[in-house]
């Protein structure tokens, strides 16, 4: 889930501190694997994310 709000059971099982999506560091490893992703993309020629595919995920994932 990207960007998506916590659920309400979620909430009440972690209290206050469930709305902070995450340490600093979270955050951080989040941008790395966007930024692993775009390199990645870029080097097969896709210039698109939106393009994705099924395939080129799978593909990525075996490789990264």
């Amino acid at each position: 889930m990207i960007n998506g709000e916590l659920g309400p059971a979620v909430v009440q099982t972690r209290g206050h501190r469930a709305r902070a999506r995450g340490f600093a560091v979270d955050i951080l490893e989040t941008c790395r694997e966007w930024i692993r992703l775009a390199h990645w993309a870029r080097k097969r020629g896709m210039s698109d994310l939106g393009a994705f595919t099924d395939e080129w995920r799978s593909a990525y994932i075996t490789e990264r």
